[in-house]
């Protein structure tokens, strides 16, 4: 809001060009009512500062003026999913081995603005949104994230020597005490079994017969 001293002279506005003063306008200059020229992202820039110029006399000759500055701050909108810090998580562990794996799992909200919590889980392989915290061999903790081997592991039931399982973070997205869009993201851990001498070896057969001839020469094979 302006006040002009001098009776007779009309007040203009106008903002001064400068770094994102093109965000913004000024429809009709002789209001001080600023509109958005484009949309804004939380994520790109969070505070603007106009520079606005107020000129009396329609901007003539003997037109004087003043300024002030605009400072605008933009407000997180919740709409983006949550993330992973990696997209693959790796790690290894002895074939009979219980327990926490040595992996940080790590999600976060992409609204930083926001910040909503996230969740953990494991992914729903029929995509019905099914919440699983255990698989056959893994435990999650859905606040923590952390990974948990509740199954002893067995080498050599593993072709490949490796358990794969999709993990899953998710978010409520909440403004007003409503619930909104449920947003998750995705992410994959590879476990390695590492193999344990647990078997012995075995004879394929309790007794074995051989045969050879007499003066045979050494190293005649007498049983296979």
């Amino acid at each position: 809001r302006t006040f002009e001293l001098d009776t007779g002279y009309e007040a203009e506005y106008e903002e001064e060009p400068g770094p994102g003063s093109n965000h913004f306008t000024i429809p009709a200059r002789s209001n001080t009512e600023i509109f958005l020229a484009e949309p804004l992202d939380y994520e790109l820039d969070r505070f603007y500062n106009l520079t606005l110029i107020v000129y009396d006399d329609n901007g003539g000759t003997s037109a004087l003026n003043d300024t002030a500055t605009l400072y605008i701050q933009v407000d997180d909108a919740d709409d983006l999913s949550p993330a992973f810090q990696d997209i693959i998580y790796t790690d290894s562990v002895y074939e009979n081995f219980t327990g926490p794996l040595n992996v940080n799992i790590d999600a976060f909200d992409l609204d930083f603005g926001i910040n909503e919590p996230v969740y953990y889980s494991f992914a729903d392989p029929d995509r019905e949104n099914t919440t699983i915290f255990e698989t056959e061999y893994f435990h999650i903790d859905t606040i923590t994230g952390v990974l948990t081997v509740i199954k002893e592991l067995d080498r050599e039931a593993t072709q490949t020597g490796t358990i794969t399982e999709v993990l899953r973070t998710s978010q409520n997205d909440t403004r007003d005490y409503h619930i909104y869009t449920y947003r998750d993201g995705y992410a994959t851990v590879v476990v390695t079994v590492l193999d344990v001498n647990d078997n012995a070896p075995i004879m394929s057969s309790p007794i074995y017969y051989g045969e050879v001839a007499e003066h045979s020469l050494q190293d005649t094979i007498v049983c296979e």
